[in-house]
């Protein structure tokens, strides 16, 4: 089975996309990633391009080995890199040094079956083997009172600011990246999913699984599908989505 993958993404009910999606499938690995520039913040749709574009050059210049140690070190060099490029963009503006930007990105090493996925922010990365399973979680307030202050889900949920992000990235910005790292069964169709929040916060789980497991369908179909009903669901955000199948081998 070839890799094969589609993003997509609409500006939708927002005046600006802020979004950012890029993905490359290389001979021995898969890359994917979504940054969703933050609206509130200066320069959100700078942050997420330079974002994609420094994971993208990386990525075009040297994928790492498969190591732990050297896509960790991969990463992060990547969010050192991004910030860099975002501080040098701005350098006679400081008030656009504010910027930042949610950030979600995978690595899938093909002969090992094994991926890799960094996460910052509240965009997300789902797994899909049969049923979907969501691989990020999102770093806001509302996750931080339910797993740190052991605040209960229903009193987080009425807690002022609860979707606040407590981590995104940017010059000026607190940041904590979690990388995750997943062995993967030999499944057909398999497939990871990165999304913005304009997207997932608009349509239900059951709702994105039912429409990924119908196989009379495209990934191009299944994306478009995907947005729509969001979009129409009241989603005030712009919404991307990459949906890529993976190469799974036997080793």
């Amino acid at each position: 089975m070839n890799s094969n993958f589609y993003s997509l993404s609409k500006i939708g009910k927002r005046k600006e996309n802020q979004d950012a999606v890029y993905a490359k499938d290389f001979e021995d690995v898969s890359f994917g990633i979504i940054c969703d520039g933050m609206g509130g913040h200066a320069d959100g749709a700078i942050a997420s391009s330079i974002a994609v574009n420094t994971f993208k050059d990386l990525a075009d210049k040297q994928i790492p080995q498969s190591t732990e140690e050297e896509v960790h070190n991969w990463f992060l060099n990547g969010l050192e890199s991004s910030i860099n490029n975002m501080e040098l963009s701005v350098k006679n503006n400081k008030h656009s040094l504010d910027m930042g930007t949610t950030l979600v990105a995978f690595l899938h090493y093909k002969k090992e079956n094994l991926t890799y996925v960094l996460n910052i922010g509240d965009s997300r990365g789902y797994l899909y083997l049969k049923y979907l399973n969501q691989i990020t979680e999102d770093q806001n307030v509302f996750n931080r009172l339910v797993n740190e202050e052991n605040i209960s889900f229903e009193e987080a949920q009425r807690w002022p600011g609860a979707f606040q992000l407590t981590s995104c990235l940017g010059p000026r910005k607190n940041q904590t990246p979690t990388i995750s790292k997943f062995k993967l069964p030999n499944i057909d169709d398999t497939l990871i999913i990165l999304t913005t929040d304009g997207v997932h916060n608009s349509i239900s789980k059951p709702i994105m699984e039912n429409i990924l497991f119908q196989k009379d369908k495209s990934l191009e179909d299944k994306a478009h599908e995907i947005v729509d009903i969001a979009f129409k669901n009241g989603s005030t955000d712009n919404l991307t989505i990459l949906i890529f199948e993976l190469d799974l081998q036997n080793v």
